[in-house]
């Protein structure tokens, strides 16, 4: 799958505290996203993907006021890098995305089949045959019955036709 890279898929400048923009300079953020299209298997991209976040428990957990024990949905955060010739670098999760140009739905997607199997799954697309597939045994029955009607030239053929 061949991308082409242009300054309007990075999207606005986060402004986050990491300051992400001004840290990826636009030469980096293309070699980035110029490698990882590359790649061109979605398995292997996805493999890349996980191998670039980090996943760690959470450090602090707040609560509301008068509340003993805290109570979160969350049980990890992570942590996104840009890896460009053994240079790491820790973005935001807008940053990460603009650059890859890929959407949270994908990366969600690869991260969880990630953590749940311990390996990012293959593609599964177009592996699967179709349900409503007519079995060959009727094709070939189907075949053999045509076949089985005489044959008789045309007679808009000019190939036997005497002057």
């Amino acid at each position: 799958m061949k991308r082409t890279f242009a300054a309007k898929q990075l999207g606005k400048d986060c402004r986050c505290p990491l300051k992400c923009f001004e840290r990826v300079t636009q030469e980096r953020r293309e070699n980035v996203f110029e490698g990882f299209w590359e790649l061109g298997d979605w398995t292997a991209q996805n493999a890349f993907l996980c191998g670039s976040v980090k996943v760690t428990s959470v450090k602090r957990r707040y609560g509301k006021k008068g509340e003993t024990s805290l109570h979160s949905r969350r049980n990890y955060s992570r942590q996104y890098y840009i890896n460009d010739n053994g240079m790491s670098t820790r973005v935001c999760k807008k940053a990460f995305l603009a650059i890859y140009a890929i959407s949270n739905d994908r990366l969600s997607r690869a991260l969880s089949k990630m953590q749940s199997l311990g390996s990012p799954q293959t593609d599964q697309r177009g592996r699967h045959e179709p349900k409503n597939k007519t079995p060959e045994e009727d094709v070939q029955f189907v075949r053999a019955h045509i076949q089985s009607f005489p044959t008789e030239s045309s007679h808009y053929c000019r190939k036997e036709e005497t002057v």
